[in-house]
């Protein structure tokens, strides 16, 4: 009897064509993987430009006012803290605790830290005892204290001169 386990086994056709095709799927990858390579580096490249022109940029952005305009931006700062001042709620407030044995003589805001400085005279140290208390009790401010006092002879008339701070409250 024959021996038919020969013919069980696939039979192995190698063509020429085959060969080809092969050949010229490699030959397509291995330039497709050129160019991809090509167009990665040309990406990091410009990358690399961009992020120089780009801090160059910054670097020319960073500029030196001029003395005038240094000038100018504190005249605009000074009128900003001039209208930003609660005015109205400080005068409110001294008006309220005004009392006819005191007499204001000079009244300095200080805008940039919010305080005032009230200075007079007192017709005697109760009187001023009693405003600086009322001036505690007002809604616009807090921290009053007494800096200065010192009492005043004018002929026969005695005063009682003083200073006080307060601070605005917000």
């Amino acid at each position: 009897m024959a021996d038919l386990s020969r013919y069980l086994r696939p039979y192995w056709h190698s063509s020429p064509w085959i060969w080809a095709a092969v050949l010229l799927l490699a030959c397509m990858a291995a330039w497709l993987a050129g160019q991809a390579y090509e167009l990665h580096t040309q990406a990091l490249e410009t990358q690399d430009r961009v992020e120089k022109l780009l801090a160059r940029q910054a670097e020319l952005a960073k500029f030196k006012p001029t003395p005038k305009e240094l000038d100018e931006l504190k005249r605009w700062t000074a009128l900003k803290l001039e209208r930003d001042f609660p005015w109205q709620k400080v005068f409110k407030a001294v008006e309220r605790a005004n009392s006819k044995d005191i007499e204001l003589l000079e009244f300095q805001p200080d805008k940039r830290n919010r305080v005032i400085v009230l200075r007079g005279e007192a017709r005697d140290l109760a009187a001023l005892v009693s405003y600086l208390e009322r001036l505690t009790l007002q809604a616009g401010l807090r921290e009053v204290y007494l800096v200065h006092q010192q009492t005043v002879a004018r002929d026969r008339l005695e005063t009682v001169s003083f200073e006080i701070k307060a601070t605005l409250s917000d």
